[in-house]
């Protein structure tokens, strides 16, 4: 439980793949994925979005990459539903947004 603070603290963990931030993260089947993103731009840049899926797998302490994303995005939104990965929305360019909504079939 969170009451006792002095029984809990934080561990490091092997560092993602590849710097990233915007992006989209969620639990599925026992893995913790991080999905799309971007490199940090530059103070009033644009840095194209990754379609990148890496997953921690926690048993071996390491990431694995996992299928491409079908549209490179940032910004999106993830979430696991009955064992089922969904990402929607979020940005595509500089100045385009999505609605896409995509599921991960065969994952577990």
């Amino acid at each position: 439980a969170w009451t006792d603070t002095s029984r809990i603290a934080w561990s490091s963990l092997a560092p993602l793949p590849q710097a990233n931030e915007g992006y989209a993260g969620t639990e599925v089947t026992g893995l913790y994925c991080v999905l799309g993103g971007r490199l940090t731009p530059s103070f009033g840049s644009f840095n194209t979005p990754f379609d990148r899926m890496d997953c921690f797998v926690p048993e071996v302490g390491a990431w694995l990459q996992g299928p491409s994303l079908p549209t490179a995005v940032e910004e999106a939104g993830a979430v696991t539903v009955g064992g089922r990965l969904f990402v929607m929305g979020g940005r595509v360019s500089e100045t385009g947004v999505t609605g896409a909504v995509y599921r991960l079939d065969g994952a577990g």
